[in-house]
């Protein structure tokens, strides 16, 4: 999120420069302020959307096990309906013991992993300590080799969760590194979906005040339109997604009031995800 507070004072003498002084910090201290309160508000509603997410990701998994990354959501889904680790910890450990598997995707799916544990931790356990080591660890990784655009989709969602784990002074800096990291992913590939959804649900959750709510319209449209993977011949290649950009879109219609909008998307999400909406 990039602000600029600009103050532009013409014909001012020099004793009105200390109350000049004054107000330019009050606005300074309004402004952080609100900005603050708004990325709490963001915190507690990403929570909430992932572990919305979680319980029913399982019935986004393809029929014909044709990826990957359908045993890692059936992983995940277990981790969450028997509120146990061990289905994520186990995956982890087949992933670090498997050598079929490329090394860009033993890191990517490690990180993703980690990422659901950190949630896990924040939304099932409310182990703030425990979440905020788990997707540091997934950011760390992700980010030691950045080259694709899932790589950066990936760090960019990542970076987004650990918002809520960041002092005062830090927010401004990731927020607005999570919208250059998605628009990185798009750089490397304008088709990848889940570079979409990161922007998306950045600008839903960022105050009107500092240009929230105007492009998730624009973002959502142009990453539905997108395929699910980018690589359908490739295995280990994700596909997640779709049904976040299609809730996310949802909201965007209920909140401007645009009630027949929401409902027509709301049907065509249905169409696809039958068992999500």
């Amino acid at each position: 999120m990039k602000f600029i507070i600009l103050l532009t004072i013409l014909n001012i003498n020099l004793s009105c420069n200390n109350k000049i002084s004054a107000n330019k910090n009050e606005i300074k201290q309004k402004t952080e302020t609100t900005l603050v309160d708004s990325l709490e508000k963001k915190k507690n509603i990403i929570e909430i959307t992932n572990n919305q997410v979680i319980p029913i990701k399982e019935q986004e998994i393809k029929q014909d096990n044709s990826y990957f990354e359908d045993s890692i959501e059936i992983a995940i889904s277990q981790m969450f309906k028997e509120k146990k680790i061990d289905f994520v910890d186990s995956k982890l450990n087949d992933i670090y013991k498997d050598e079929k598997i490329p090394k860009k995707y033993k890191a990517y799916w490690t990180t993703y992993l980690y990422y659901y544990k950190s949630i896990f931790y924040k939304g099932n356990l409310k182990d703030n300590k425990k979440a905020s080591e788990f997707i540091d660890k997934a950011i760390e990784l992700i980010e030691k080799d950045l080259t694709s655009s899932e790589d950066y989709a990936l760090y960019a969602s990542c970076l987004s969760f650990s918002i809520q784990f960041a002092n005062m002074t830090q927010l401004a800096s990731i927020s607005s590194s999570v919208s250059e990291n998605a628009e990185k992913a798009l750089s490397l590939n304008n088709k990848n979906i889940r570079a979409y959804y990161v922007l998306t649900s950045n600008n839903f959750y960022t105050p009107k005040m500092f240009g929230g709510m105007t492009k998730v319209e624009e973002y959502a449209k142009k990453g539905l339109a997108c395929p699910n993977s980018l690589e359908n011949e490739n295995y280990y290649a994700p596909y997640w997604g779709k049904p976040r950009i299609y809730e996310l879109l949802i909201n965007y219609y209920k909140a401007e009031n645009k009630l027949k909008k929401a409902d027509e998307t709301k049907n065509l999400a249905k169409k696809e995800f039958s068992n999500l909406f």
